[in-house]
């Protein structure tokens, strides 16, 4: 059985999207507010690296139906990682809270410092990730019109 060209830059695309929801949901749930800091929001960085090859091969690649029942589950972790960015952006300019306040709920956490830093890396996934699925979905709309 020979793997098509279209078949393999989708798979790969694949991979690179479940690795970076995956890694997102890492950032947000690894690691504890220990003295007040949230280094682990900063693993989002690695998901923002990996949504760009993820969505430029998906987008490349031949789209089908199938393309988005096996992203489902994936898109379902980032929906979960888009409403934290948002809370977190939230808190942070509108309400001025910490990053650990507002990941545990409690305002009577310190400030990080970078607070200002992962809500705009945080803001800044979601969009590549809204952006992304919509090329990803446009161009299989536009083949199946």
């Amino acid at each position: 059985m020979r793997v098509s060209r279209a078949d393999l830059l989708r798979g790969t695309g694949l991979i690179l999207f479940y690795l970076g929801a995956f890694n997102g949901v890492f950032a947000e749930n690894g690691g504890t507010c220990t003295q007040g800091g949230a280094d682990h929001l900063l693993g989002i960085v690695i998901s923002i690296v990996l949504y760009v090859p993820a969505f430029a091969l998906l987008a490349k690649g031949r789209s089908s139906r199938d393309t988005f029942v096996v992203m489902a589950l994936g898109l379902l972790a980032i929906a979960w990682q888009i409403w934290f960015a948002i809370r977190l952006a939230a808190g942070v300019f509108l309400w001025k809270l910490s990053a650990c306040a507002v990941i545990e709920g409690d305002a009577g956490w310190e400030f990080d410092g970078r607070e200002v830093l992962f809500a705009i890396l945080w803001l800044a996934m979601s969009l590549e990730v809204i952006v992304g699925t919509a090329l990803v979905f446009g161009r299989w709309a536009g083949e199946n019109v």
